[in-house]
């Protein structure tokens, strides 16, 4: 038996498993072909729906690469006793060759699925903090006010908007980890300074935040007032979910934590723009229209149908 021969046979020996899941995946889509979807109105953006994608994007990486380090790590030892069954023997610049190459796909391929394991973390924690702050905001509905979720910009997407009668407010909202080392308090483990343009955690400073709320905010009012037809002046505002925020200063763009008493004791007193209730009406609507999806229902799985088939 050639090199080549044998090397197929291993690379198909090595991959029946990941074949095997495959087809069974497609064969329990295939006996729902029959039954479609009930839901076929474009639904609204959920909280965190972009980060969530991405988060099942890196989840799917993560399964795909551990396919193929498991691949990388038995196909060494599947080629080589093929090769040894059939010819005898193995020579030594072959087996060491084989061996080489696939330490180095398997060392980069588990460096890979480090490197997504980490971005798993971290989006599981920002789509955590999202939806615990869209389940307090949509409490202040109670108050009057209008809440959406998720809308999409321009290659980037606001985590939350809310319209009431003082204002237009593009919410932006962190999810940061407590640190845990020795080196800080326990006292102030859970407390971070907010000054006008920084904010100083226990042991680390960010300042990129302003500027991206900023950003956010100036885009969202030149959508909102070209599509309504009036000058809408929208407030950026920082929300930060399980922190307890101290004032040093009176910052620009408010900074407030992710709990409803604060969402009810500091959001009325945002001093942006007067609303009359037509105008919140019309902001309201080309909202809703940026917030539609067909990640679900029957748009979506038409969708996936027709990437199948091409």
């Amino acid at each position: 038996m050639d090199i080549i021969t044998s090397s197929i046979i291993s690379a198909c020996l090595s991959g029946i498993p990941i074949l095997l899941v495959g087809g069974l995946v497609y064969l329990a889509k295939r006996n729902l072909k029959n039954r479609e979807n009930p839901l076929t109105k474009d639904l609204l953006r959920p909280p965190g729906h972009s980060v969530n994608k991405r988060l099942q994007e890196a989840q799917f990486n993560v399964i795909t690469e551990m396919g193929v380090a498991c691949i990388a790590f038995y196909y060494p030892p599947t080629y080589l006793g093929i090769l040894y069954y059939f010819e005898g023997s193995v020579a030594p610049l072959v087996a060491a060759s084989v061996i080489i190459v696939m330490s180095i796909v398997l060392i980069m391929t588990l460096a890979k699925v480090f490197k997504n394991a980490r971005n798993v973390f971290t989006l599981k924690l920002g789509y955590e903090c999202e939806i615990a702050v869209a389940q307090e905001l949509d409490r202040l509905m109670l108050l009057g006010y209008r809440v959406f979720h998720d809308i999409q910009g321009d290659e980037f997407n606001i985590d939350h908007i809310v319209v009431g009668p003082n204002g237009v407010f593009a919410i932006e909202t962190k999810g940061r980890r407590r640190p845990m080392s020795k080196e800080v308090d326990k006292r102030s483990r859970h407390k971070v300074t907010c000054y006008d343009g920084r904010l100083e955690f226990p042991s680390w400073t960010e300042t990129e935040v302003f500027n991206q709320a900023n950003r956010q905010a100036k885009w969202t009012s030149k959508w909102l007032s070209s599509a309504t037809g009036n000058p809408i002046t929208a407030m950026p505002v920082i929300v930060l979910p399980g922190w307890y925020i101290e004032r040093k200063e009176r910052s620009q763009v408010p900074c407030i934590a992710g709990s409803f008493n604060s969402f009810k004791a500091l959001v009325p007193k945002l001093k942006g723009q007067t609303l009359s209730p037509s105008e919140i009406e019309a902001i309201s609507h080309q909202i809703e229209q940026n917030c539609r999806t067909q990640d679900f229902g029957r748009a979506r799985e038409l969708n996936s149908t027709k990437l199948v088939t091409q």
